[in-house]
């Protein structure tokens, strides 16, 4: 399309009139008419102030088919920036989505528009260069893991630390103290007898729970006077890091004779460096 059917075609979209979009730029209609059947061109100085106006990046206004990376994030900000708060993180996912789908560069090159929302199963893609997970379903999430030039060890480390932290929830009382945080108001205080009495877990388990739960940053334990007497009072601090984490060992299970709506993998060397080390 031209620039002229793209202004008016842009125009239309964000239900402008001529007139609506002559006084955000501080031109006449009549000129706006002019640039939608061609007989004049906005003047250059005009042309970002189009862009802004109109929402769109200089790139589609000129119907650019490779797109800058200043432009399209230029437009992604403007998009996510302008969407209800209700919407953010979903429309922040269909852009994840869309991403995913560039990555496919096997594919037909002719784009066309799928929502993520029609892709019932999960896609990855994964390569020398790092990886990406979507999933579908409960717990829908975008990820993308682009890879450091020493691989991921350094981040991983010898494992023990990955080691203890799913020791703290490899017993069924401490998953269900685990859930019983996470399902509390931030700043919640109370008694390791109180989370006991609720999860169905007392005596030593119950010190040992507690304990894991700090492990996790999900309480911190505070001693404090209470009526004379010297108590261990507990505040609640769930994160939604525990829920990330839960969110992707969900997908580690993740059944593959589901099948993946998207999977790519064309990777020629390990995941980690040998021993582990950058």
């Amino acid at each position: 399309m031209s620039l002229s059917e793209n202004i008016r075609a842009f125009r239309l979209k964000k239900n402008l009139t001529q007139e609506q979009l002559a006084e955000l730029l501080g031109v006449s209609a009549q000129a706006v008419s002019k640039w939608e059947t061609t007989q004049t061109y906005p003047d250059p100085s005009l042309l970002l102030s189009l862009s802004e106006a109109l929402e769109v990046s200089l790139d589609r206004l000129f119907d650019r088919r490779t797109p800058s990376v200043e432009d399209a994030s230029y437009e992604v900000f403007w998009l996510i920036r302008h969407a209800r708060s209700s919407e953010s993180y979903r429309l922040m996912r269909e852009i994840g989505w869309q991403m995913e789908r560039g990555l496919f560069k096997s594919r037909p090159k002719e784009w066309s528009f799928q929502s993520v929302e029609k892709a019932a199963s999960s896609s990855y893609g994964a390569d020398d260069y790092g990886f990406t997970m979507i999933s579908n379903g409960d717990g829908p999430f975008f990820s993308v893991f682009p890879e450091p030039e020493a691989a991921y060890g350094p981040a991983i480390g010898d494992g023990e630390n990955i080691r203890e932290l799913f020791a703290c929830l490899s017993t069924p009382e401490a998953m269900r103290a685990a859930l019983y945080l996470l399902s509390m108001q931030e700043g919640c205080v109370f008694e390791a007898a109180v989370l006991g009495a609720d999860c169905g877990i007392a005596g030593e388990k119950l010190d040992k729970v507690m304990e894991q739960m700090e492990r996790l940053h999900l309480v911190n334990k505070e001693k404090t006077m209470v009526d004379d007497r010297m108590r261990t009072l507990y505040i609640a601090c769930p994160s939604h890091r525990l829920i990330a984490l839960f969110l992707v060992a969900q997908e580690v299970n993740y059944d593959e004779n589901n099948g993946y709506m998207l999977q790519m993998g064309y990777r020629s060397r390990p995941w980690l460096k040998e021993g582990n080390e950058g």
